[in-house]
């Protein structure tokens, strides 16, 4: 009989081992959960200054925060292009400009609606 209880307690054993090592995966899932959330904010203001050049800027991030820029240039190859930075951007543009921008903050990805701009090469 011997034999019998060291299998029922080494049974026990493995079954305590397993539920030990899954404990501490729960905070790390937890986290990774959390990180993944996201919130819209206001899109970016526009303004063309009549020339080859936009400025967009944004009032939606903590100070400090870096910001990535996404950019859809029509006239431009490529089209899409990303930078980062601080909360406005000046872009060089020959046509319609696209931009939203997105920044993570506290575990939160912030993304926003596009602000338009319309660059006209060369003018004035």
């Amino acid at each position: 009989m011997g034999g019998r209880e060291r299998g029922s307690h080494l049974r026990r054993l493995i079954s305590l081992i397993a539920l030990a090592a899954a404990v501490p995966l729960a905070p790390i899932a937890f986290g990774v959960t959390s990180a993944a959330a996201s919130t819209t904010v206001a899109a970016p203001t526009c303004t063309a200054d009549e020339g080859s050049k936009v400025t967009c800027g944004e009032h939606a991030s903590p100070a400090g925060v870096t910001v990535t820029w996404y950019i859809y240039d029509e006239a431009s190859d490529p089209q899409n292009m990303t930078t980062t930075g601080g909360p406005s951007l000046t872009w060089a543009c020959a046509g319609a400009l696209t931009v939203h921008y997105s920044y993570v903050y506290s575990g939160v990805t912030y993304l926003s609606g596009d602000g338009k701009g319309l660059c006209i090469k060369g003018y004035p």
